[in-house]
Order: structure tokens, then C-alpha cells, then sequence
């Protein structure tokens, strides 16, 4: 039975020999011979191009001298992993590269931050200074944006609220709802009354104001502030330091705010409030503290206890008597008649 030649890629020359398929093509003696490639396939997600190793500057790093290089090294260990730098803040940089994508800044802390080539319209060079807007410092990258507008505010805005930093605001307008803010980058805000922590929140006289909030919401292209944690913090942080003003034993004037079944709650000269306790009001049984004050009277307290942890202040205003027995007091003041006054004779 015959076969078809088509069906075998080789054809039989005279003499026996098998003649290729596709012609070859001479080569150099040494060659070695290559496989015909069809077309290119695609390369795998997985497989990127490695980066280009900067030879300029190795060459420049090599050519220094060790002692250089270890205090460069040194100072790089010893600076800050990270900054406190914070999303909207205005720093001043120097910059200390350009590259074709990028442009390197120092800001101080161990890595530079980096500014898109493309918003530098302007010839740059190392060594000179820009100020610049911290766009984000996720993972530790800072980036910077010369100009933040439109989602770059946006960007800005979104990290600050995610990680719990404060943007600085300006109170253009009051009302019984809440205060108009407008943020540094221009943004406009608003920030409802129940997060303005001030009672009168629709007093004008609070226009005008600058101060620090907390991005609360993103709703579309509505921006919600709030103070209310900053001002707990702050709050804590007075009181904490009015705490330490005192020392326990210490004798002090003050004023009675308000009465609790338990005692009587008094505030000291120097803004600080604590518990005169119902057993520490007079050297008699009282049942209720409106048996020997009310509000508004001007009492002398002892200072008993401090827990600056709790920021509880413990008083005593039988004890504050007793230190006092000992005092003038101004005219026509008797100790011994203040220590004997609730004392009842039997007949």
C-alpha cells in the first residue's frame, strides 16, 4: 500500500538519507542551535520584572569611606521607624532625590517620604525645600502631595478617620444643630451639637474658633467632625493635673455644688471636685448631708485620700475642724465652740 508523503515531515534524498522538513539555516561552528519559538506566551501574574539595581549608587556607596558609611548606617538605625506625622499636616521637606516616578523627601523619619514627579511642575533638585501636605503613612510609606485637592483630600480625610488622628478646623457658623466647620484643606464640615462638648453650642461668640476634631463620618461628599472624645481627653488631663496640686493631709477652702444621699460633692479653688462623705461631714450621726449644708455654702475640707487613677478625690470636713482648732479663723471665731457646737447635754 502506498503512503502519502505529506503524511511524514521527512523526505528520503538518494542514497538513503532523510532530508529535513524545514530548511536549516547555517551557523557558526560554535553555535549553540536554537529551537524555533512559536509565538510569545503571556507571562504569569506571579512573574514580575525584578527591579533595576541602581549601580550609580552602589558605585558612589563603594566609593566612600567605611568610616562614612557606618555613621551613615548608624544614623539609620537610630532614626524613628516611624514618624508622628499624621494625614493633612503641613511639614517642610527637603528633598533628597529625584526620579523619574518619584521624588524623595527627608521629613526625619528612618525612611524617605515620596512626592508623585508629576505634581512638580517646577525644575527640583536635591537639596531643596518644599512644603508639602502628608497625603497618607500607610505601612509606615509617607507620602506627600504638594496640593491635596479632590480625592487626595478625600485619601487624606479617610486615614484620619480610620486611624483616630485629628484634622484642625475653623467654626464658620453656629446653630442649635451643631457649628459649620470649615478643615484646613478648605473642606467643608459639620459637627452636631451633641459632639461640640461646649453647653452653648449656639453662641456665636464661638466663630472664629480654631481647634482640633475627630473625622466621626464620610457620607458621600458630606464631612462629620466631632470634639466629644478630645474633650474627655482633655477633661482627664485637667483634672489629672489638678490632682496633683494637692497632697493629702492639706487643708483647702471650697464650695458646695451639689448633695447625693451618700454626701456632698464640693469643688476646691483650683477647679478640682470631690466626695465629702456623709460619715465625714460632722462629728455626730447625720442622715442626710442637708442637715449641716446646702448648695452653695463655703466649707473648709481636709484632704483624706487621692487615686489620680480614678481621678476620686476623698474629703473631710470634721477633720478639716480638727486641723483647724488649733487657727484663728477671723473675729469672733471660737475652735472649741466649732468642735462643741452638736454637742447635747443631758439634764
Amino acid at each position: 500500500m502506498s503512503r502519502d508523503p505529506s503524511a511524514n515531515p521527512t523526505r528520503r534524498q538518494k542514497g538513503g538519507r532523510r532530508a529535513p522538513a524545514v530548511e536549516e539555516l547555517p551557523r557558526e561552528a560554535n553555535e549553540t542551535p536554537r529551537a524555533v519559538a512559536g509565538p510569545a506566551a503571556p507571562l504569569s501574574p506571579a512573574v514580575r520584572p525584578r527591579a533595576v539595581t541602581d549601580f550609580e549608587g552602589l558605585r558612589a556607596i563603594g566609593e566612600m569611606d567605611p568610616a562614612e558609611v557606618r555613621a551613615m548606617m548608624d544614623a539609620f538605625v537610630k532614626a524613628p521607624a516611624r514618624s508622628n506625622l499624621k494625614a493633612g499636616q503641613r511639614v517642610r521637606a527637603r528633598v533628597s532625590s529625584v526620579g523619574s516616578m518619584v521624588i524623595f523627601c527627608d521629613v526625619g523619619a528612618k525612611a524617605d517620604a515620596t512626592i508623585d514627579r508629576l505634581e512638580v511642575t517646577a525644575a527640583i533638585a536635591a537639596g531643596d525645600v518644599v512644603d508639602a501636605f502628608v497625603l497618607s503613612t500607610d505601612g509606615g510609606e509617607i507620602r506627600l502631595t504638594l496640593k491635596p485637592s479632590g480625592s487626595a483630600v478625600r485619601e487624606m480625610l479617610e486615614e484620619a478617620m480610620n486611624a483616630k488622628i485629628t484634622v484642625d478646623g475653623k467654626v464658620a457658623g453656629t446653630a442649635e444643630a451643631g457649628w459649620d466647620i470649615t478643615l484646613a484643606d478648605g473642606v467643608r464640615a459639620f459637627c452636631p451639637a451633641s459632639h461640640s462638648g461646649v453647653p452653648d453650642v449656639a453662641d456665636a461668640g464661638h466663630v472664629g474658633r480654631s481647634l482640633s476634631f475627630h473625622v466621626h463620618d464620610l457620607r458621600g461628599r458630606d464631612v462629620v467632625v466631632s470634639r466629644k472624645l478630645i474633650v474627655e481627653a482633655e477633661s482627664r488631663a485637667a483634672d489629672t493635673a489638678r490632682l496633683g496640686e494637692l497632697r493629702e493631709g492639706s487643708v483647702h477652702d471650697a464650695t458646695v455644688v451639689s448633695l447625693r444621699e451618700f454626701g456632698a460633692f464640693v469643688k476646691l479653688a483650683n477647679g478640682a471636685e470631690g466626695l465629702v462623705h456623709l460619715s465625714n461631714l460632722a462629728d455626730r450621726r447625720v442622715k442626710h448631708p442637708s442637715e449641716v449644708v446646702k448648695e452653695g455654702d463655703a466649707v473648709r475640707v481636709r484632704v483624706l485620700a487621692i487615686d489620680s487613677a480614678r481621678r476620686r478625690l476623698d474629703l473631710g470636713m470634721k477633720q478639716a475642724v480638727e486641723i483647724s482648732a488649733g487657727r484663728s479663723e477671723g473675729a469672733g471665731f471660737n475652735p472649741f465652740a466649732a468642735l462643741l457646737k452638736d454637742v447635747r447635754v443631758k439634764r
